[in-house]
Order: structure tokens, then sequence, then C-alpha cells
């Protein structure tokens, strides 16, 4: 029982972190493709 419980836990657990990882993920995307546009205005069409 003991065990089961943990696995539960542990599943919770690494499905907030993914999504704490996802949203790290798409802001780091957004603030790249952000400073790209600052240091690269000659490249936008």
């Amino acid at each position: 029982m003991g065990s089961q419980g943990f696995i539960k836990a542990n599943k919770s657990f690494t499905r907030q972190n993914m999504g704490y990882l996802y949203r790290f993920l798409q802001l780091s995307q957004m603030v790249s493709n952000f400073s790209h546009m600052l240091w690269h205005p000659r490249h936008q069409r």
C-alpha cells in the first residue's frame, strides 16, 4: 500500500514539474524571439 501511494504521488509530482518545465521553455522561446527581433531588425519582412 505504501509503495502504491508513493507511485501515485510521484506521478502527480512529475506532471506538475512537466507543466513548469513546459511553461519555462515557452517563456525562454518568447524571450529569445523578442531579443532576436531587437538585435536583428533588418531581417524582418
